[in-house]
């Protein structure tokens, strides 16, 4: 095997557990005079200052074709060539003695031998030309490559925090939790500026300080630059920064999901004289520096309210949104509030039923949905949390007033030693912190991303919770969507792959529908109810994003009411559900959903209004629809290939067309087929087929076929 023969291009080698695509390079390497030597990629000298003799090798390595080349996806050849013997007997005729081929028997391993030869492109060659041999089950060079080292932090209280890596250290279900770790190793939060409205932060906490910007911090209840709380009752905003980016590593106290973005404290919440110019101020405070903003507050959880943003804090939401960030927008993250318990639905609370805000749910740390979290159609995904008062779920852990103030104190009763820190905090407030942190971490990935990117990377990227649920349906355009959970638990790893190749939505665009002037009356306690359809045309279509429904009802006790909407597709939205609201009529109340996101508009929409119970009644006056979204792009062929088999998991990579339908069958011998299941599909995310979805028999072979065509 001379040097003059030519060297292979492209080829295919099972490596990591899966055979891949590799394409094979030459690249220069400098190498340190001395292996003991430290020294710091691209600069030429070591640590201490002193230069470094260098001297420059090329070496033969290779890249998965289509993959990011970086250091981890680099893999070097080497001499060596791992073989697999269905008769080990002919060991010697494929590398004689006179070969140059040193032979080794892998002695944990029977069956196979590593052959060793002198160059390590004569290694590739002689593998390729051992497959296919008789007598030789494998043949694959062994390849180097640079591992990742998987950074835990040192804070003393992160065994606590399983929100952030749940094996079930505190009783909880293992992985539910927000996927985190591994995205530390390249992505801490740095250079992204969250601001957290609420109540006040502690500047001065010795695990917030380091992470505190004040160039844009405000106090708006007391009109001064000074934004510390104001006492015992004000340590709500302690919390929550410290959930978002408590400093990781410092071997103190707790560590944030973005341990290392800056926090803009902004005081607003707390007072008795809160007003509509303050509320719009606030969201408008730095808006060219704020990446994402953190809001847990609004209106009163009780079941029977409509409240929301007036209408300064409407337009600045909308301002900051589209203004924001350099033009790409601020991120507002939302808790969609703590009245699940009293029938509140997130819908009923304008600030969560906003297209500009993301609402987060909570879940706790055994996957069922916190009982206080509010479901509804806005309600984008969930984070972690605790349980309600009483109950027997952790709770997050968490920054703390220092001293004696705030949630923890001396002799707290199931409280951390250090009264700097807690362990009890709950609530959608917790769980809307986590997601504010997880976007922080998606905007380090990719400062590119756009207010409605972050949204829908986190919708497309989250995991199904409680997934025997009924409530769970998939939408035309291969979303999964649950009026409890939204599109479900976010998942920080998922989501910051998706962002790393992510394109950005086009522009905004809205369609109208509406129709006023009305008074159909709503039959009292009928089923039936009554309907509106719509009709949007094919030239008008979009691919849809937010719907938002407002509409003016006129009757006695809007608790009766039920309101649905049903996209052409068939997706449904529960806007509202018959509930203990005892005070009448919704005038022009703006109902919003994200369930329809992705599918095409055209077709015919519905709005169903049903009256549930007797006695009250009332009529329709007026609905108005509007669809947000942006025109339908051309996308390449769907392909579905696989990615990988991990216990008992097939994993199958979605690209192309969103929505389109794969029936996915198994074989034991590559003529018969037999269908397991049929599933829409989303671009970049994946499918999952457990090896006990095949119907007892010995299956062998998988794939899915494209229903109906391209």
């Amino acid at each position: 095997m001379g040097a003059a023969q030519t060297q292979p291009q492209i080829v295919v080698i099972a490596e990591g557990g899966y055979p891949r695509t590799f394409e094979v390079v030459e690249e220069d390497w400098d190498i340190s005079s001395s292996a003991n030597e430290k020294r710091i990629e691209g600069f030429d000298s070591d640590l201490h200052g002193s230069p470094v003799v260098r001297r420059t090798q090329r070496r033969v390595v290779l890249y998965e074709v289509s993959a990011e080349r970086t250091p981890f996806t680099r893999r070097i050849l080497t001499n060596r060539v791992l073989v697999q013997l269905a008769n080990p007997a002919v060991i010697q005729q494929l590398a004689p003695a006179n070969s140059g081929v040193r032979i080794e028997s892998v002695e944990y391993v029977p069956g196979f031998y590593t052959l060793s030869t002198s160059e390590p492109i004569e290694a590739l060659r002689f593998a390729l030309r051992l497959r296919g041999t008789a007598d030789v089950l494998s043949a694959e060079p062994l390849l180097g490559r640079q591992t990742a080292r998987k950074f835990l932090p040192n804070d003393p209280l992160f065994f606590n925090a399983w929100h952030l890596l749940n094996w079930g250290q505190l009783g909880g279900v293992r992985r539910v939790d927000l996927n985190l770790t591994n995205v530390w190793d390249r992505y801490r939060g740095n250079g992204v500026v969250v601001a957290v409205v609420d109540d006040g932060v502690q500047r001065t906490h010795p695990d917030l300080s380091s992470n505190i910007r004040t160039d844009v911090q405000y106090d708006f209840r007391d009109g001064d630059n000074d934004p510390s709380p104001r006492g015992s009752e004000d340590f709500h905003g302690t919390a929550v920064a410290g959930i978002i980016a408590g400093r990781g590593n410092n071997d103190l106290g707790v560590a944030g999901v973005a341990f290392e973005a800056s926090l803009v404290a902004i005081r607003l919440v707390g007072g008795i004289d809160q007003t509509d110019e303050q509320d719009a101020a606030a969201m408008l405070q730095g808006i060219q520096v704020v990446s994402v903003s953190n809001n847990a507050w609004g209106a009163e959880d009780t079941g029977h309210s409509l409240e929301g943003p007036g209408l300064l804090m409407q337009k600045a939401l909308e301002k900051a949104a589209r203004e924001g960030r350099g033009g790409k927008g601020t991120v507002f993250i939302w808790a969609c509030g703590n009245g699940g318990e009293v029938q509140d639905n997130a819908n009923y609370d304008g600030y969560s039923n906003s297209i500009y805000t993301l609402a987060v749910g909570a879940i706790k740390d055994n996957g069922l949905r916190a009982e206080y979290s509010e479901p509804g159609a806005c309600l984008v995904v969930v984070a972690p949390s605790g349980g309600s008062v009483n109950s027997d779920r952790r709770a997050i852990v968490t920054t703390d007033l220092t001293g004696d103030e705030g949630l923890n104190f001396e002799g707290a009763p199931d409280e951390t030693p250090d009264v700097n820190f807690t362990q009890t905090f709950s609530g959608t407030s917790a769980s809307s912190a986590a997601v504010s942190g997880v976007v922080a971490l998606v905007l380090e990935a990719n400062p590119n991303l756009g207010w409605r990117d972050a949204q829908e990377i986190l919708m497309r990227s989250a995991t199904k919770v409680e997934p025997e649920d009924s409530g769970w349906l998939t939408n035309q355009a291969g979303f999964h969507f649950n009026h409890l959970f939204g599109a479900g638990l976010v998942n920080a790893g998922a989501a910051v792959g998706l962002a790393t190749n992510w394109s950005s939505l086009g522009e905004q665009i809205t369609f109208v529908l509406e129709e006023t002037g009305l008074s159909v009356p709503i039959p009292d306690n009928s089923p039936a109810g009554i309907t509106r359809s719509f009709v949007v045309p094919s030239s008008q279509a979009l691919r849809a994003e937010h719907v938002t429904v407002s509409v003016t009802i006129r009757h006695e006790r809007r608790g009766d009411l039920s309101i649905s909407l049903l996209s052409p597709h068939g997706t449904e939205s529960l806007l509202a559900e018959q509930h203990s609201d005892f005070n009448p009529d919704y005038l022009n109340w703006k109902l919003m959903s994200v369930f329809h996101w992705g599918e095409n508009t055209a077709g015919k929409w519905t709005v169903k209004v049903t009256d549930t119970r007797a006695r009250n009644s009332g009529s329709l006056e007026s609905i108005r629809i509007e669809l947000f979204g942006t025109t339908t792009p051309v996308q390449p062929a769907t392909v579905l290939s696989p990615i990988g088999f991990e216990a008992g998991v097939f994993r199958f990579a979605a690209t192309g067309n969103d929505g389109r339908s794969f029936e996915v069958q198994t074989s034991s011998d590559l003529i018969a087929w037999e269908k397991l299941f049929e599933t829409n599909v989303i671009s970049g995310a994946t499918i999952e087929l457990r090896d006990s979805s095949a119907s007892g028999a010995l299956h062998r072979f998988y794939r899915a076929a494209l229903q109906g065509g391209e």
